[in-house]
């Protein structure tokens, strides 16, 4: 049996997802393992739906096997992210293929740029170009574009291709064969809707400017919502107070903040009054508005730069089908890390630096379910159990 890892979202799973599913099925694996964000995202957002309803939907649609990437590295900038779902994927121990979608579609385009991301001569331009005030993306871009050409600097221009690029200097070291697929329909968060596939920032926006589940339904599995939707926005009291009550150096502790970012941030929170207008006035090419939502959310779930150092120490399963059953199966021989299927159990067996992990990733879905109407389901990490399908 042939088996392709996809590092996902799912926020929420839609048309393209699926899409990605049944063409990965068509042109190289047997089965689908998607090794899923859980509560929070790695644009510094909270998940739309819980991670179990996601997993559900994914599992209904293509994937046989969820496993959850711990917030820590969820919330991680692209490299940390990417590295950490990759060592999920080779810790399985029985993973063939690492697919993803790209505007480019070009495997061999995207591992050229991936090499020449990391090439020598290609670093030490880049000092150059910073030491005269250019912030580290076009740095690179430009110094690739030096050295190998503006087609291989151009991969480094749109989002998925630039994960593709740190999917495969992670990958370096494994025996997982990347593999890319052209992406169908929308632009990753764009605002245009293409066949019936939209972006899952479209489908997020269409949900809360209406909550009527026809206006998206057709770019989704899911006829309608099962569950009330959480947006980042529902947090922005608790992150204000977090900002009022922190100390700069905490602050500096979390990923994401260094040369005085600090105190840019906290200067900010003493006049605005909202979270995004903080993100809003500190805001530059150097510093994104996606980088400083995951600060806010380091934040708000105490995650230090330290944890992220940590490589993903443990493989979380959400659920699976039958296949995905054949593939834990193999796993329980190949894995090379503890397999959780009841966090439960797990935390008291795991060592220090892997329960430390867990509890962090519990607590990330315990705040999500405090935005809503619906309480009294704190705990849903021990009291959901496996979803089988």
């Amino acid at each position: 049996m042939k088996i392709a890892a996809v590092i996902s979202e799912y926020n929420p799973f839609h048309n393209g997802h699926k899409y990605l599913n049944s063409v990965i099925k068509e042109h190289c694996a047997d089965a689908v393992v998607s090794i899923m964000s859980g509560s929070f995202t790695q644009r510094g957002d909270v998940a739309l739906l819980s991670k179990f309803s996601r997993a559900k939907t994914a599992l209904q649609n293509g994937t046989d096997l969820v496993i959850e990437l711990p917030s820590p590295y969820a919330v991680a900038n692209a490299q940390i992210f990417s590295e950490n779902g990759v060592r999920c994927a080779d810790s399985l121990g029985c993973i063939d293929f690492l697919c993803f979608g790209s505007e480019s579609g070009k495997t061999e385009e995207i591992i050229k740029a991936a090499r020449a991301s990391t090439d020598h001569q290609v670093q030490e331009i880049v000092k150059t170009h910073m030491k005269k005030g250019d912030y580290y993306p076009r740095a690179l871009t430009n110094s690739i574009s030096e050295i190998y050409g503006e087609e291989t600097a151009k991969i480094l221009s749109t989002p998925n291709n630039i994960l593709g690029v740190e999917y495969c200097k992670a990958l370096e070291n494994t025996d997982i064969e990347p593999m890319a697929f052209l992406r169908k329909g929308a632009e990753h968060d764009g605002d245009t809707i293409k066949d019936n596939i939209a972006s899952a920032s479209k489908i997020r926006s269409m949900v809360f400017d209406n909550k009527n589940s026809s206006d998206f339904s057709c770019f989704t599995p899911d006829t309608e919502l099962t569950e009330e939707p959480v947006s980042f926005e529902m947090f922005d009291t608790i992150i204000r107070y977090l900002l009022k009550t922190t100390t700069p150096s905490y602050l500096a502790s979390l990923p994401d903040v260094k040369e005085g970012l600090e105190h840019r941030i906290l200067a900010a929170a003493g006049n605005c009054r909202s979270v995004s207008e903080i993100i809003e006035k500190v805001k530059t090419k150097r510093y994104t508005m996606a980088r400083l939502r995951r600060i806010m959310v380091h934040l708000l779930l105490g995650i230090t730069k330290e944890m992220q150092k940590t490589p993903v120490p443990y493989i979380r399963v959400l659920g699976f089908n039958e296949t995905g059953k054949k593939i834990l199966s193999i796993a329980k021989d190949s894995a090379r890390l503890p397999i959780i299927v009841k966090p439960s159990d797990s935390i008291k067996t795991l060592d220090e630096t892997a329960k430390n992990i867990l509890e962090k990733d519990i607590l990330a879905t315990d705040i999500r379910e405090l935005t809503l109407k619906e309480k009294g389901k704190i705990g849903r990490d021990f009291t959901n159990g496996l979803i089988v399908i």
